[in-house]
């Protein structure tokens, strides 16, 4: 290379060298300033220009990476992240500009953003004001645009957003689907608070679904519930289901709405309607039941008719009363009152009926007057008007009597029945009828001699009642 430079100039660099060379020792030895005479005493080197500048070494970062054994406060200028890089003691640190950094210092403790530029924490593409991303890389479809969104490995009910107290032991943290308690206490309360008359509201589908007023009111699909707990106005089988046999209007336990009608549901006809009443800490009284087949029982778990009582008394679906294994079945006197009807026409007719009286008599009753009283102390039964008593006629066999001779017919009543009465009948006028009268009890008799010469006819018959001994 020298051998190319002309003589002039061969000298010329030689003279530099050999400057250098002779001033080194001063140099060493205090400041050096270059476009300055007078550089600052605490400066090894001072440059002092207005019109330029000092150029340090630049390189790429994959260069900027190879240097050997970089000295501690090493600078250097990366082409890559178009930024100065220094090394500490141990490796390389960025200086960012404030023209480039979005977050920096204002003061003490205060970090501010000084552009309108979204901020990310854990990403390096923010699409969000202020985005943190404390998971893997994201997947799926993200929102842009919101003030604040996090991503991270979030569980349902932990891991997490969380605020705790600063002593850490309570706190409220959102999970992926699920906001929950949290904290270092094993016991800890979970609240939700409206301000002022506002309501608890709760969505479904974009709808509301529940809300809890002011005053602690439920509405389930009601927005202006007055109950502790009101459904909506809707007519419907299931409204309230406590226990679900299939998933049906009709196969369960619970209540319904039908038009003017609060429906009782059990979900098949062997299930059962049960009321009770506690007797202690650990056992309750069956009051009454309906079963659901229709049977109510009242002090049995058997009913045996649409309506039992202890199975001793019940009314049968047509309406019959059964009185079984009871010696006494009704009691009329047992309150004392003076007279009471026990049995009425009907609303419309009160005072037709039965009436028991404090004379101990039954009085059967027409518009409040007696027809008929039994009198249980005199023995005895007084009627008002006639006294139709029931009877039914019985004819006997017909017995033929010989000319110019006797005969006699006879009629016999019913097993139980007893003859008031009798009479007979006879083929031809000729005859002469001697007797007719009562036998027995139960038995008429007619005697009839044939005064001519052909054969005639008799026949007897008797009126017959039942009688009381």
């Amino acid at each position: 290379m020298i051998s190319n430079l002309s003589k002039p100039k061969i000298m010329k660099t030689l003279f530099t060298v050999m400057f250098f060379i002779g001033i080194y020792p001063f140099i060493s030895a205090q400041s050096v300033g270059i476009g300055t005479t007078t550089p600052h005493a605490s400066a090894k080197l001072e440059v002092s220009s207005v019109t330029q500048g000092m150029l340090v070494p630049r390189m790429s970062s994959v260069q900027r990476a190879q240097i050997a054994s970089p000295a501690q406060g090493l600078l250097v200028f990366d082409l890559t992240t178009n930024s100065f890089w220094f090394r500490n003691a141990t490796s390389w640190v960025e200086l960012l500009d404030s023209v480039s950094t979005e977050v920096h210092r204002n003061g003490p403790n205060m970090i501010y953003t000084g552009m309108s530029d979204n901020v990310g924490v854990g990403i390096s593409s923010p699409t969000n004001k202020v985005d943190i991303n404390a998971g893997g890389l994201r997947t799926g479809i993200h929102p842009t645009g919101s003030p604040l969104y996090v991503t991270g490995n979030i569980g349902a009910s932990a891991n997490g957003i969380e605020f705790r107290h600063e002593n850490g032991t309570q706190g409220i943290g959102f999970g992926y689907n699920t906001i929950y308690a949290t904290g270092s206490a094993d016991d800890q309360d979970l609240g939700l608070a409206a301000r002022g008359l506002g309501s608890l509201l709760f969505f479904a589908n974009g709808y509301e679904s529940m809300r809890i007023n002011e005053s602690g009111n439920v509405g389930i699909d009601n927005q202006y519930p007055h109950a502790p707990l009101q459904f909506n106005n809707g007519l419907a089988n299931r409204k309230v289901v406590l226990y679900e046999a299939a998933n049906n209007d009709h196969q369960y336990f619970g209540l319904g709405i039908n038009s003017s009608t609060l429906r009782y549901q059990v979900s098949t006809p062997s299930d059962n309607h049960i009321f009770y009443a506690g007797t202690s800490s650990t056992t309750s009284n069956e009051l009454m039941r309906i079963q659901g087949n229709g049977n109510i029982g009242i002090g049995t778990t058997t009913p045996g008719y649409k309506l039992s009582v202890t199975n001793n008394f019940g009314i049968d679906a047509n309406g019959s009363a059964h009185f079984l294994n009871v010696p006494r079945q009704m009691y009329f006197y047992e309150d004392g009152l003076p007279s009471k009807m026990i049995l009425s026409h009907s609303p419309s007719f009160p005072t037709w009926g039965l009436q028991y009286t404090a004379a101990n008599q039954f009085r059967f009753l027409k518009d409040s007057t007696s027809v008929m009283t039994v009198d249980l102390g005199a023995n005895n039964v007084s009627i008002s008007g006639e006294l139709k008593i029931g009877y039914v006629r019985i004819f006997g066999p017909l017995v033929d009597v010989s000319g110019l001779s006797w005969g006699t017919a006879t009629c016999n009543c019913p097993s139980g029945l007893v003859a008031i009465g009798g009479g007979y009948w006879v083929s031809s006028n000729s005859s002469e009828i001697l007797e007719s009268f009562a036998n027995t009890d139960s038995s008429w008799i007619v005697d009839m001699y044939n005064a001519g010469f052909s054969t005639h006819q008799l026949q007897a018959f008797a009126i017959c009642a039942r009688l009381a001994n």
